[in-house]
């Protein structure tokens, strides 16, 4: 099998590319080590995705004129893939593609709403495949977008955590909270206001802050990355996840690095965050949309030390069980591999029936 990945923020010592390499030895890898796309507004992301397009197109053209024809070319996002496709344009070469980690977010304008669905409807039609991270997104995109040459299927998603050495777990005496996408950080400080806690929430979008109107015992910390992001998660009692939408996948990231690090987790249930544990086991879920519920799940899990440790390390296990970097890689290199086989099945012989 020979997949080619297009990474454009990833470098090539990356332990997801050495592992992929490793797992496909037929895989090659186009890594272009860019700058992280931190923003705190959509205009600023939007002047960072060209960059993306870019790159995406020029990996395209070069496995065009190559004389190695791979059975899939994976790539991370929309943009990349536009890139994809208009270098296929370009090049009148047939290639095929699929689009790892997808997520489709809704907007309150049913008028944009309908301009997005179009716009992912035609963008994902030009792939094979569309990788998502839980089997209830799988299920929902396929029935969403109606695209009966494009396979949905779903992995979940996982990484590798890097704790500096120097650098060890404890209690701090607060909560915190990280993110921007599909957080409910409103109702969070809501919950917390009449708390005797201190919470911590790491966010650097204002669009998703707007409605968070937080009391003296919550601080903001808007330029918070890397090595302090680790420390201030290291730090907490409890890492709070309230998440606003109940079909896509959001807070994984945040909600992994916890369990790595044996923090105990109050969560939205959602249809998708219910795939990545258990209530009472490794994780505390709640209910969409009440304060009280999770002024209460605060409450109850920072009087009971006990239970907070011992849902910790159910997590941490947990996270090394099914998330860390090898089991992620594993089940990554499955999907593909379905997708690689479903295509050959479906036209033998050739390198992509799908597209062009």
């Amino acid at each position: 099998m020979k997949v080619h990945f297009i990474f454009p923020l990833a470098k090539a010592n990356w332990p997801l590319v050495q592992l992929l390499q490793k797992a496909i030895p037929g895989a090659s890898f186009d890594c272009g080590g860019l700058s992280g796309l931190r923003y705190q507004n959509r205009i600023q992301l939007a002047l960072k995705l060209p960059k993306l397009i870019w790159f995406a197109f020029r990996s395209g053209l070069r496995v065009a004129r190559s004389d190695v024809r791979p059975d899939l070319i994976c790539v991370s996002s929309d943009m990349e893939l536009i890139g994809l496709v208009m270098a296929r344009l370009i090049s009148r070469k047939r290639f095929p593609i699929a689009l790892m980690g997808f997520i489709y977010t809704t907007r309150e304008s049913a008028v944009i709403n309908a301009l997005r669905r179009s716009y992912f409807r035609a963008v994902l039609s030009q792939t094979l495949g569309v990788i998502c991270f839980s089997k209830f997104e799988q299920q929902y995109y396929s029935e969403l977008f109606g695209l009966a040459n494009t396979t949905f299927i779903s992995t979940l998603f996982g990484g590798v955590f890097n704790k500096p050495d120097d650098l060890e777990p404890g209690n701090s005496g607060y909560v915190l909270s990280a993110g921007r996408s599909g957080r409910d950080y409103k109702r969070l400080c809501e919950a917390v206001s009449q708390l005797p806690v201190q919470a911590h929430i790491i966010c650097d979008s204002a669009f998703a802050l707007q409605d968070a109107q937080h009391s003296a015992n919550v601080t903001i910390l808007r330029q918070c990355y890397g090595r302090e992001y680790i420390k201030q998660l290291a730090g907490a009692d409890i890492v709070v996840l309230p998440l606003k939408n109940e079909k896509i996948s959001s807070g994984q990231m945040v909600l992994l690095d916890a369990m790595a690090l044996g923090k105990p987790v109050i969560i939205t249930k959602t249809a998708t965050s219910v795939e990545y544990g258990e209530h009472m086991k490794t994780l505390y879920f709640i209910e969409p949309d009440s304060v009280d519920e999770l002024r209460s799940a605060i409450n109850f899990l920072m009087d009971d030390p006990g239970l907070r440790s011992s849902i910790g390390s159910a997590a941490k296990a947990h996270y090394e069980a099914h998330h860390s970097i090898r089991p992620f890689v594993n089940g990554l290199v499955n999907v593909i591999e379905q997708i690689v086989v479903k295509n050959q099945k479906a036209a033998p012989g050739l390198g992509s029936a799908h597209g062009s």
